[in-house]
């Protein structure tokens, strides 16, 4: 079993108090047993988190973010496998938010999900039979944040214990009730900015260095502060299958910024970094956070659509992401089975360094009969309202 060492496991709930207007959060820090931070740190996320509603920090409509794996990198030191972050959060009447920092990184998504998905529905229960008393005059406490704090400091303890020591909740592959296929893939050409000011804000604004110096408030109301390191994907290559559209449920959901979407929200949200960066014992700042995993669901069908990534650091400014997309709401035999994940990302890996094109990566794979756009900026992208737009425009594989 891995040594057990710097281990955050942060859990963290959110509930609207009716008669205040305002969301009320509770936290429960658990980590190693010679630690001795975790009480400092409940603080400091209470103090953190006060005016914020976590919730809207992820901005969700029909399609949600579940699970999330990361890898958290030294830049000044690339060859350091850093530390695994996994996030797990559900929303309900309550919002549960879960965020385990540690050297573990075969935490297995659809084996913790389930989990989560109890300590919520325990907590909920908690809160509606208090609640209930409260208003009927059975209990004179105001409020019923201290049961829920007790409770989730019950369900959190064999939690931690099921991934620390009992490692049931670690390992094996990812599984679906049904087996999911690949819809499409990305190769990006991505930046990572280094001592960047960004507003910590709902807007994320990002300031250049050695620009307005004197501005310490932005537009939106938020502070301007020193971020972590940001990776910014600028140039992107789509490959898919060439009757797409006919497959899917829209054309909108497979244009170019829709698809892109799911990659760019399997980054940790800004607002989110900015705040836990505050938090010296989690040492993000120096540190990029690449995903490794995504794992979403689509709330009107219950289907799952998840993201799967591959990189390369060509140096500390300059990274090549790779992120295949599976579904489990098709069964085209025109689409490729999510069983061959591991070979693909396993070709892609050994392609991504040094000089290469899309065609050159794509080829290797059994994805190779799909359609190859060019590299394209992303800014180019916003009024394209379809990958063929893509040929049209800038030429490639189509």
């Amino acid at each position: 079993m891995d040594e057990v060492k710097d281990i955050y496991n942060i859990l963290g709930c959110e509930y609207l108090d009716e008669e205040l207007g305002y969301p009320i959060h509770f936290f429960k820090v658990l980590e190693t047993e010679e630690a001795k931070t975790s009480v400092n740190m409940k603080r400091q996320l209470n103090q953190l988190f006060k005016n914020v509603n976590i919730d809207e920090i992820f901005n969700e409509k029909d399609i949600a973010l579940e699970g999330l794996k990361l890898s958290s990198i030294p830049i000044d030191d690339l060859t350091n496998p850093g530390t695994n972050i996994t996030l797990l959060k559900l929303k309900d009447s309550i919002f549960f938010l879960n965020l385990f920092f540690s050297n573990f990184g075969d935490i297995n998504l659809s084996k913790t999900s389930p989990e989560i998905k109890q300590m919520l529905n325990s907590l909920q229960g908690v809160y509606r039979r208090i609640d209930y008393q409260i208003k009927e005059g059975f209990r004179s406490q105001s409020s019923p944040l201290n049961v829920l704090e007790e409770n989730l400091e019950i369900l959190g303890k064999f939690y931690h214990w099921q991934v620390c020591q009992e490692a049931s909740l670690r390992g094996g592959t990812e599984q679906s009730n049904i087996t999911p296929v690949i819809t499409s893939a990305l190769l990006m050409k991505a930046s990572i900015l280094d001592d960047l000011e960004i507003c910590d804000g709902n807007c994320g604004k990002i300031y250049s260095e050695g620009v307005e110096e004197d501005v310490v408030k932005c537009d939106c109301g938020g502070e301007i502060v020193l971020a972590p390191p940001v990776t910014r994907v600028e140039n992107v290559s789509f490959i898919y299958p060439k009757n797409l559209t006919e497959i899917v449920v829209s054309k909108e959901e497979v244009s170019p910024k829709r698809i892109l979407e799911f990659v760019q929200n399997s980054f940790l949200p800004k607002r989110l970094v900015l705040l836990l960066n505050q938090i010296s014992e989690l040492k993000l700042s120096k540190k990029v956070a690449i995903p490794s995993l995504a794992h979403y669901n689509i709330k009107d069908t219950n289907d799952e659509v998840r993201v799967f990534f591959e990189y390369h650091f060509n140096s500390k400014d300059d990274i090549i992401i790779f992120a295949c997309i599976t579904d489990t709401r098709y069964r085209s035999t025109d689409l490729v089975s999510a069983v061959s994940l591991p070979m693909i990302l396993r070709d892609v890996k050994s392609s991504i360094s040094g000089e290469f094109t899309p065609e050159d990566v794509v080829r290797r794979t059994e994805l190779r009969d799909w359609n190859v756009t060019p590299f394209t900026k992303v800014r180019e992208l916003e009024n394209l309202d379809s990958l063929e737009r893509i040929f049209s425009i800038f030429g490639g594989m189509g």
